[in-house]
């Protein structure tokens, strides 16, 4: 007797859930930092805040990594999306550095190719969602 099994998501788009979130997390405590500013561009309380929105920021941005990594993974294992996800780690990865970049320079420019460099493994996120989606949906799945 064979019965339905119950549909499960797939590894792959529960990572890319999990990406999709670290990267909400961090465009939120981004936009935090720069509408604070910086730690030295303030006094007393707002300079505990602002270094609590950087700090912060930074703390996630180690996870993006984290997660991108724990992503390509799953890809590689699956055999599904590898190139994206592999693609997303390298942007990640390299927006991470331009983020320190940003700090130590203070550069609008390093700024905004931050900005890019998320925008850029948002997209790949959803891609790799979307291929992680069509897996868990494909065929019907039995049980013996």
């Amino acid at each position: 007797m064979t019965t339905p099994a119950t549909p499960q998501p797939h590894k792959l788009m529960r990572r890319s859930r999990e990406a999709l979130a670290s990267l909400g997390v961090q465009f939120l405590l981004g936009m935090g930092a720069n509408l604070v500013g910086t730690p030295q561009d303030n006094s007393g309380g707002g300079q505990i805040v602002a270094a609590s929105l950087l700090g912060l920021h930074i703390l996630v941005g180690v996870a993006v990594v984290v997660v991108a990594v724990r992503l390509w993974m799953v890809a590689r294992d699956e055999e599904i999306g590898e190139r994206i996800a592999l693609w997303a780690l390298v942007v990640l990865v390299v927006t991470f550095l331009i983020g320190i970049g940003t700090m130590l320079t203070g550069s609008g420019w390093l700024s905004f190719l931050m900005a890019l460099g998320w925008l850029v493994g948002f997209g790949l996120y959803i891609q790799t969602f979307m291929l992680g989606s069509r897996a868990a949906t494909g065929p019907s799945r039995t049980v013996s």
